[in-house]
């Protein structure tokens, strides 16, 4: 069942800051681009955003795919193969709209995130109407699959599934996905897992969910460390080399 996107609401990703605004289609949280905070060997780069929808991302998982509008894009890149942990959790932002006196939030605290990982990334300004997904898809989104746009300057890309965190219609405020990555870059797409579940909009009512909502993503990096093996294997090469310069000596 898929939710009714209301046209004041239709409204993609934002940058990394609250006041800055919102763009009609998809812009980067470049997360490498950022100051890490260091632990040790590992690297941890921390964004807040926003999201338009607390659905995006459970229609996206779906056959017909979903709406890239109703999600919030994030890419890093890695110089070398690495751990890695992406860990996404819902914020409250505490913004409001006056409309005939009243105050509406605009960024609240209720979002259910999931997300999903790809290789690769997609142009600047890609969106869904550009370059139009195949007959019979609400958007290009695929949540669990290979996903193609492009933008107005007739620039295209594609981005290859990894994998993904969260569940559809889950109730879980925080998610997080641990692995191993190659170098390259990659692309974290986030959204909403509300999808047929009732009363899960900040206003209990059946547009709710197009209210947009605050989360926060953290990426932490770290090497991958070498076997035991090829340790003691160089160890070994090293003592095999001392011997024989030992022996040509006698």
């Amino acid at each position: 069942m898929k939710k009714i996107i209301s046209t004041m609401a239709c409204v993609a990703v934002v940058g990394l800051l609250p006041t800055q605004q919102v763009s009609a289609h998809i812009s980067w949280i470049n997360l490498t681009n950022l100051t890490p905070v260091i632990d040790g060997d590992k690297h941890i780069f921390s964004a807040n955003s926003i999201v338009s929808s607390n659905y995006g991302w459970a229609d996206a998982m779906d056959e017909d795919w979903g709406d890239s509008h109703q999600g919030a894009w994030a890419q890093f890149i890695l110089t070398e193969a690495s751990n890695v942990k992406i860990h996404v959790e819902s914020d409250y932002q505490d913004t409001f709209l006056e409309f005939n006196g009243n105050l509406f939030p605009l960024r609240v605290g209720d979002l259910t995130p999931g997300f999903s990982l790809y290789s690769g990334v997609l142009p600047d300004e890609a969106h869904d109407y550009s370059f139009p997904p195949p007959a019979g898809k609400e958007g290009a989104w695929n949540g669990l699959g290979t996903t193609t746009m492009g933008n107005d300057d007739f620039e295209v890309g594609t981005i290859h599934y990894i994998g993904h965190a969260g569940e559809i219609d889950g109730l879980a405020t925080a998610v997080s996905w641990m692995g191993a990555l190659e170098a390259g870059i990659y692309t974290v797409a986030i959204g909403g897992t509300c999808y047929e579940r009732e009363s899960c909009g900040a206003f209990n009512r059946f547009d709710a969910d197009n209210v947009s909502r605050g989360f926060d993503i953290s990426l932490t990096v770290a090497p991958v460390p070498l076997p035991a093996a090829i340790w003691l294997m160089g160890a070994g090469l090293v003592g095999l080399g001392a011997f024989r310069k030992r022996t040509l000596a006698v």
